[in-house]
C-alpha cells in the first residue's frame, strides 16, 4: 500500500488541526512492522524544511528506509534545480535525492528503481 500523509505546513486545514497530525501520523507509522520504505516529498522551489527535516531525523533514529523525492523540477531552470538538488543532498547526505516531474515525466523510472528493492509491483506504463 502507498500512504500519503499531509503536508503540514500547506495543507488547507485549521492550524489547530494540523497540530494533531504530527502525533496521529508518528503512532501509525510506530504501528506499521510492514512499513517498507518511506519516500520524503519536497517541493523543489522550497527544498527541506524544518518539518522535513524533523520527518527525516525520526526516519533516522526509527532506522527506516527513506528517500527523498523533490517535486516540481519542471517549475526551474536546470541551473536553479541543481542549486535546490545541491542543497537538499547537503541536508540529507544519507538519502538518495530524486528530481521529480509529473509533467516532464523526469524521475518516474528512478523512484520506481528505488522503490522495486521493496515491492513486486510493476510501474503501469513499464
Amino acid at each position: 500500500f502507498f500512504v500519503d500523509f499531509p503536508g503540514y505546513g500547506y495543507a488547507k486545514a485549521l492550524r489547530s488541526l494540523r497540530e494533531t497530525w504530527g502525533e496521529l501520523i508518528e503512532n501509525y507509522l510506530n504501528g506499521r512492522r510492514q512499513l517498507a520504505v518511506s519516500i520524503l516529498i519536497v517541493d523543489s522551489r522550497i527544498g527541506p524544511t524544518q518539518q522535513d527535516l524533523q520527518k527525516l531525523e525520526w526516519l533516522r533514529q526509527k532506522l527506516l528506509p527513506f528517500f527523498i523525492v523533490s517535486t516540481k523540477a519542471d517549475k526551474l531552470s536546470k541551473v536553479e534545480l541543481q542549486k535546490s538538488l545541491t542543497h537538499t543532498r547537503s541536508l540529507c547526505t544519507d538519502a538518495a535525492v530524486i528530481a521529480y516531474s509529473a509533467v516532464q515525466g523526469l524521475g518516474y523510472s528512478q523512484v520506481w528503481t528505488m522503490l522495486q528493492p521493496y515491492t513486486n509491483l510493476m510501474p503501469a506504463n513499464s
